[in-house]
């Protein structure tokens, strides 16, 4: 569960770097990965 969740952040966050858009907003995204570092 954890790494599926890491594994979308690191996609989420190479998207963001090239610009792409996303489905998911990036504030959900963020929460997302404050509770798998919490």
């Amino acid at each position: 569960m954890t790494g599926l969740l890491f594994q979308d952040f690191v996609h989420w966050f190479d998207a963001r770097m090239t610009r792409r858009k996303e489905d998911m907003p990036l504030n959900k995204k963020l929460v997302m990965f404050k509770a798998f570092i919490n």
